[in-house]
């Protein structure tokens, strides 16, 4: 069954977070505010596929054969693992992992399902309600790659005593021979 033509959705460019409207048949666009060019349509994954970065305003499917190999994938409109992926996550959509899926690296999405059966081999997995920012694509001289996030500290014991950090204490440099002693013998 087919959409009217007059039905849109709404994107948010991966470029720059400016949101605008688009007909649901739009595959590819250009973001009015920052002129890039956008990628629109859901992808689906039926076979191996290695890449470097996968970006879409849609969504991410990898069907049950499906291997998906990439350093950095950014899916505005979610993503349904039934196969195996094996990248660096933002979705700014829901995030499934299938009952038979395979998944290898870090997530940064605002909800997670993983069903029984599913596998997480690695990753550190950020689930925030709030928007997630994307990650850095470093090769193209843009900003570096963030540090990971550093988990919170575990609660400490009743009646334990506090943590002191201890660092290094900093010596003086002389500056010239020292002239303060008795000379040395050699």
């Amino acid at each position: 069954m087919s959409k009217p033509a007059s039905a849109a959705r709404t994107v948010e460019c991966y470029h720059c977070r400016h949101r605008f409207t688009v007909s649901w048949q739009t595959m590819t666009t250009s973001c009015p505010k920052c002129a890039r060019g956008l990628n629109v349509e859901d992808i689906v994954i039926k076979v191996a596929y290695a890449v470097r970065k996968i970006q879409t305003c849609g969504k991410l499917v990898v069907e049950k054969k499906g291997r998906v190999s990439a350093h950095s994938i950014e899916a505005h409109g979610g993503i349904d693992v039934e196969g195996t992926l094996e990248a660096n996550v933002v979705s700014r959509g829901h995030v499934r992992i299938g009952p038979k899926a395979t998944w290898k690296g870090d997530l940064a999405a605002p909800t997670l399902l993983v069903e029984l059966g599913g596998q997480i081999a690695r990753g550190y997995f950020a689930i925030e309600p709030q928007p997630v920012e994307p990650i850095p694509d470093s090769a193209n001289g843009a900003e570096a790659e963030p540090p990971p996030p550093t988990p919170p500290e575990p609660p400490s014991m009743p009646g334990a005593k506090p943590r002191r950090r201890v660092t290094p204490q900093a010596r003086p440099r002389s500056q010239g021979p020292d002239t303060s002693g008795p000379p040395r013998s050699r």
